[in-house]
């Protein structure tokens, strides 16, 4: 196992904790994850995630509202959803998630191992 370079110590933070826990419930990663791409209405985001149910998708999105990540607000006639600037600030994040994937655990990264 390789060591961290010297000074990048990565010794236990309750705040990297606690976000992870936020992001990291079932579902609530896809539910941010389709917020980066544009606001949507509650079913667009449904649609958008198979497999979620909308009483999981409801409780989710109000768990994310109170964290400030996600805002409502009306968009003409209807509600949608958006990410607020610390919800978009995630999407790096995502990316970064979507790289370790391609290498470990897409076709061409399980091959490798």
């Amino acid at each position: 196992m390789e060591d961290h370079p010297p000074g990048r110590e990565l010794r236990y933070c309750p705040y990297f904790q606690a976000t992870l826990e936020l992001i990291g419930r079932r579902w609530t990663g896809s539910i941010l994850r389709a917020l980066c791409m544009r606001a949507m209405r509650f079913s667009e985001i449904s649609r958008e995630i198979p497999g979620l149910s909308h009483r999981l998708l409801a409780e989710r999105l109000k768990e994310l509202e109170g964290a400030g990540l996600v805002e409502r607000s009306h968009d003409i006639q209807d509600l949608v959803y958006r990410l607020t600037s610390p919800g978009y600030d995630l999407e790096s994040l995502f990316r970064e998630v979507d790289r370790w994937n391609e290498r470990w655990v897409g076709a061409e990264g399980a091959e490798g191992r």
